[in-house]
């Protein structure tokens, strides 16, 4: 997926994961970074984009719409501890990668759930969607996504 790349070494403590249709300001960068540094860190995701896990019936449904709660941090603009961009490209985690790459899509839930499986104790959603220990932190902000009309997420999966 275009917003997750390998990662072997990185000098800082976090990367500022940010898809290529995303427009993000100055301000919004620094603030971003300030939420993760007190209260991120190895512990959660910062992120713009928030959405909701939950089971609706017998399936998982992926809420999109505003609500009191969430347990996603979408990766196309959020901060990461470095350590869970390695577990993602650990070889624990090729089922993982493997069904992002196929799918051309799910990297946000891969990386969820890479972070709250390596928590302790670790956070997860239940059933009904409500998170047990800590759950991603979302901020306010004007990010918009342009790629709805021309960002690679757009873009048909490859053949």
């Amino acid at each position: 997926m275009l917003s997750l790349c390998a990662v072997s070494t990185a000098p800082a403590l976090t990367l500022q994961v940010l898809d290529d249709d995303m427009a993000l300001s100055p301000t919004e960068l620094a603030d971003g970074f300030e939420a993760w540094r007190q209260f991120g860190r190895s512990q959660r995701m910062v992120g713009f984009f928030a959405r909701q896990a939950l089971l609706q019936g017998d399936r998982y449904a992926y809420v999109v719409e505003p609500r009191s709660a969430y347990n996603i941090a979408l990766t196309g603009a959020a901060f990461v501890d470095r350590a869970f961009f390695r577990a993602y490209w650990s070889p624990t985690a090729e089922p993982l990668r493997a069904m992002v790459d196929e799918l051309f899509n799910c990297e946000d839930l891969a990386i969820n759930a890479l972070v709250g499986s390596s928590l302790d104790p670790p956070a997860f959603a239940d059933l009904a969607g409500n998170m047990t220990g800590l759950a991603p932190l979302f901020l306010a902000s004007s990010i918009h996504d342009v790629g709805t009309v021309g960002g690679a997420s757009a873009l048909p999966a490859p053949s």
